[in-house]
């Protein structure tokens, strides 16, 4: 045998002593840059879903609030077309046999009815009254005009009666067209 001696390498690591290599710290880095981009991209996430609900909070408050002024301007038209129609039933609702009976002149006054107009605009207050009647007629002579008047202010159905306007007609006879306003009072 050789006398010879070889030298022996001794480690005196211990078992439980734990050695770090790169690739271990490589991994461990990894799982640290993995967990915070989950919790940014949950982060990012719930601020996106946040502001969602945000946008469509102040888009319904915004559809409410242009609808409301949508249903002001609708309701706005509805009341002008119910007005409208209200003014027209009030015609409807005129007892017009008694009021063409009494506004009839007599046969023997040549007064000729051209229009009889319910729910007139008065002269006098420039506002519709339910019950004002307005007259149109022609005659061939003056005195004849001033009778009708004074014949529809003697009838007990009409108040209020005013001559409004009267012109001369042009042409080859003389005539007399008259406008008498009056308010109607029902004989009930």
């Amino acid at each position: 045998m050789n006398n010879q001696t070889q030298p022996i390498l001794l480690n005196f690591v211990t078992p439980s002593t734990f050695v770090f290599d790169r690739r271990l710290w490589l991994l461990g880095f990894s799982i640290v840059v993995i967990s915070v981009a989950g919790w940014l991209y949950r982060d990012s996430k719930t601020a996106l879903v946040l502001a969602q609900r945000d946008y469509y909070q102040w888009q319904q408050h915004q559809d409410s609030h242009a609808s409301r002024a949508l249903d002001a301007d609708k309701r706005k038209a509805q009341n002008e077309q119910i007005r409208a129609l209200n003014r027209h039933i009030v015609r409807l609702n005129v007892p017009w046999d008694e009021v063409f009976k009494n506004v009839r002149p007599h046969k023997a006054t040549p007064v000729f009815l051209l229009a009889v107009d319910a729910n007139a605009k008065t002269s006098k207050l420039e506002t519709r009254e339910a019950n004002a009647i307005r007259i149109t007629a022609e005659t061939s002579r003056f005195e004849v005009m001033t009778e009708y008047v004074d014949y529809l202010k003697a009838k007990r159905v009409f108040s209020q009666v005013h001559l409004l306007r009267h012109q001369l007609l042009q042409g080859d006879e003389m005539r007399y067209q008259f406008d008498v306003e009056a308010i109607w009072r029902s004989e009930s």
